[in-house]
């Protein structure tokens, strides 16, 4: 099922005055099969070097993590 179409059965549920637990349960189960059908996907050798190139650069301390709300409000602020 795509993205799309999970949303668009959600708000007809939501229309439908479906109670909100039925609907969380049915999100999870569909969240679990998605993540079990991903985990069977394969990702190119391309994306491992650049994963690896990341971490060296991160190890090396030429890039580091920074806190997800300094991160917002530095890209506001580029924006402005």
């Amino acid at each position: 099922m795509s993205n799309r179409e999970l949303v668009v059965e959600l708000v007809s549920k939501l229309a439908e005055n479906t109670p909100l637990e039925d609907i969380a349960r049915e999100v999870a189960v569909l969240a679990v099969e998605k993540n079990a059908s991903e985990a069977e996907l394969v990702s190119p050798a391309w994306h491992e070097q650049i994963l690896k190139e990341r971490e060296a650069r991160i190890r090396s301390g030429q890039e580091k993590f920074i806190d997800w709300e300094d991160a917002k409000k530095e890209l506001r602020a580029l924006s402005e």
